[in-house]
């Protein structure tokens, strides 16, 4: 078994903390019954196997599933057999991610997400390395999350459909709601709207208006985190036509108030 550590972290952000990020290939152990005082994120990339959680019935996994473990919760996982897997992890803890649990947007009862293209999703699980500071960290997880509980595709696609995906996300990831945006990646890319929408949400698991909405919101959490700026005026300068409408929205991807969110997490 080989290693690829990431991030290994003892410092706290104040709302949480990314402690350790790490690729594990051609991994044999099978854990059972283990209990951890933190959050587990585990990604699947190669090889298959089961899990199982608390008092429910063992479930399989495939390669591009990938499954969160909750403190306190016994668990047993592994590769199937006499085989191996290759595996991301990731290791998280505090108030923030506490938080989705309460919320139910983490649970135990959920089933695996299923993260496909691998390309994209690795490109994502590396942001979080990227993370200059404990915080920035813990917002790149938090974007991560958000978009895998969100979904995945329901099969890996062609390199040509990967290279397509990488280049439209670069093209909505300009992170502010302006209605032309969508039309502006479609020229780009030489399709018509109808055509990249469609050819979007297959590869991806969601229309780009949701995938470019995700981003915005989980953008503007880390700006309620950081910044001083009066909600009104953040919602104008991401694209929100009103205070109103960017309340409801941020509400619905996590589970409060804006005002509500930076009061209770600063």
């Amino acid at each position: 078994m080989s290693t690829e550590l990431l991030v290994l972290n003892t410092e706290e952000s104040g709302i949480g903390r990314v402690t350790a990020v790490a690729r594990l290939a051609d991994k044999r152990e099978v854990l059972r019954h283990r209990i951890l005082n933190c959050f587990a994120l585990v990604w699947v990339t190669h090889g298959h196997g089961w899990l199982r959680q608390g008092e429910g019935k063992r479930t399989k996994i495939q390669q591009g599933d990938a499954f969160v473990l909750y403190p306190d919760v016994p668990h047993g996982y592994g590769p199937g057999g006499e085989g191996t897997w290759t595996e991301w992890y990731v290791m998280f803890e505090g108030a923030v991610f506490n938080l989705w649990r309460e919320q139910g947007i983490l649970s135990p009862q959920n089933r695996p997400f299923h993260l496909v293209p691998e390309e994209i999703w690795e490109r994502r699980i590396r942001r979080i390395r990227e993370g200059a500071t404990a915080l920035e960290q813990v917002c790149a997880l938090q974007s991560f999350l958000s978009l895998a509980t969100a979904g995945g595709t329901a099969a890996a696609p062609e390199k040509e459909d990967g290279d397509w995906l990488s280049r439209a996300c670069v093209l909505l990831d300009d992170l502010r709601l302006e209605e032309e945006a969508e039309a502006t990646a479609a020229r780009e890319l030489g399709v018509s709207y109808q055509t990249f929408r469609k050819r979007f949400r297959s590869l991806m698991g969601m229309p780009p208006g949701a995938y470019r909405r995700s981003r915005v919101l989980d953008l503007a959490a880390r700006r309620l985190l950081t910044e001083s700026v009066p909600i009104k005026e953040l919602a104008s300068d991401l694209g929100f036509c009103d205070e109103y409408h960017f309340s409801h929205r941020f509400r619905a991807q996590h589970g409060m108030s804006p005002g509500a969110y930076r009061k209770r997490l600063l």
